[in-house]
């Protein structure tokens, strides 16, 4: 439908507790590739075992401070497309919310706060990103 699933993280997170963000977050195991590794995230995580998955950009950078604490992450952006209904993982999300992405760019740009920081900084590089809306514009008509 063009929707962007968004994850209302769980209230149990070291950081960014019940903050928004991306469909969902991980790091790949030794020898595992990007894609492998969100696959495995989209299944621990949202229950969805069937997905088109696309490495969109594979250095994106960001660090943080919340409080003590700091990240400092080196995290590949990468987007999938999936008819599968989520099944949520009570440990690692509270909620779930399907936005259209027109929708979800301005209202990250009108209440940055609602969303973790590498959420807003990720939809600052795929707003304008030629590969991301080739693929969105292919598995959206």
């Amino acid at each position: 439908k063009g929707e962007l699933l968004l994850q209302q993280r769980g209230r149990k997170k070291k950081t960014w507790p019940l903050v928004w963000y991306n469909s969902c977050c991980g790091h790949p195991m030794l020898n595992e590739s990007n894609i492998d590794a969100a696959k495995r995230r989209l299944q621990f995580e949202l229950g969805i075992s069937d997905a088109d998955v696309f490495e969109i950009i594979s250095d994106f950078r960001y660090k943080v401070k919340l409080d003590n604490i700091v990240e400092n992450e080196i995290c590949p952006i990468l987007i999938g497309f999936t008819d599968q209904k989520p099944l949520i993982n009570k440990e690692e999300a509270n909620d779930i919310e399907w936005l259209a992405w027109n929708k979800f760019t301005k209202d990250v740009k009108t209440n940055p706060e609602r969303y973790s920081p590498w959420c807003v900084l990720e939809t600052e590089q795929l707003k304008n990103n030629e590969n991301f809306l080739s693929l969105y514009k292919q598995f959206t008509s």
